[in-house]
């Protein structure tokens, strides 16, 4: 059996997990999605090469859902030198979400070949995770999927470490049409400094640009039992953002950071926020 120990968004696992190879990550991975109809993607950005998985695809509006931080440190010290995701809590949301034109995007340097990705540092899921030039591969994949595919609109959904990312990257764009973060790492700064973890140099930081989200309809869930990004973190980027009627922080009782997402999201996935 596996046991994970969770500091801030890391997780450190022992016993057979830990042992997971990333080839076995993405065998994983890949079996998941194609029980559920979903095929294996990749789309060429500027810097990185996202890995994904899309069901059929028809023009209009898109539900995007953007993975958390994966398998990013060994131990709080020693960073991993794969960051595949072994428990993959984003791609299980976007395939029990039910909807039309659902698209599931990994984070820089997951599910790909290192060997021939030379943009591949491990500042791309340490300390830069959330730097301009990620949120760019993120723009520029969804100026790639209007282009190619016919899509209108976004809705973006993140997990933990894609909750920074979608706010980061709907506060830049014009077509986002919601924005739903799952235990999302929204305030780095301030979670970081406060339990004595050393800061993202390089980040960009979510609250700075909560308020340019104002008109867009928002959900920020969290679990009352996520001792990883606490419920007060969702709590404060609604205050930041400053519009309690597009804005909602929402905490489920019982819900860890990996504990019964999946089975609350089969519930939650067919709302859509509303202003």
């Amino acid at each position: 059996m596996c046991r994970s120990v969770f500091f801030l968004g890391y997780i450190v696992l022992f016993g057979a997990c830990a042992n997971i190879s990333a080839e076995g990550r993405r065998d994983t991975a890949d079996q998941l999605a194609l029980g559920a109809g979903l095929t294996y993607v990749e789309i060429q950005t500027g810097r990185f090469k996202l890995a994904g998985y899309r069901g059929s695809q028809a023009p209009g509006v898109v539900t995007v859902y953007v993975e958390g931080d994966g398998f990013s440190y060994v131990t709080q010290n020693r960073i991993s030198k794969d960051p595949t995701p072994i428990n993959p809590m984003g791609l299980k949301l976007a395939l029990v979400d039910g909807g039309e034109n659902v698209v599931y995007l990994a984070r820089p340097c997951q599910y790909v070949d290192l060997r021939k990705e030379a943009a591949c540092s491990n500042l791309y899921w340490s300390i830069r995770r959330f730097s301009e030039e990620v949120i760019l591969a993120y723009d520029e994949a969804l100026d790639g999927m209007k282009r190619v595919a016919g899509a209108t609109a976004f809705h973006l959904v993140g997990y933990s470490g894609g909750g920074a990312i979608v706010v980061l990257l709907a506060a830049r764009r014009t077509d986002i049409l919601s924005v739903r973060t799952v235990a999302g790492y929204l305030d780095h700064v301030g979670l970081n400094q406060l339990v004595g973890v050393a800061p993202l140099r390089g980040s960009l930081d979510p609250t700075k640009i909560a308020g340019a989200l104002k008109e867009i309809p928002q959900i920020h869930y969290a679990g009352d039992d996520d001792w990883v990004i606490p419920p007060w973190v969702a709590s404060k980027f609604v205050s930041a953002v400053g519009a309690p009627s597009c804005a909602h922080a929402v905490v489920l009782n019982g819900v860890g950071h990996e504990k019964g997402w999946v089975t609350q999201w089969k519930r939650l996935a067919p709302i859509k926020p509303a202003c």
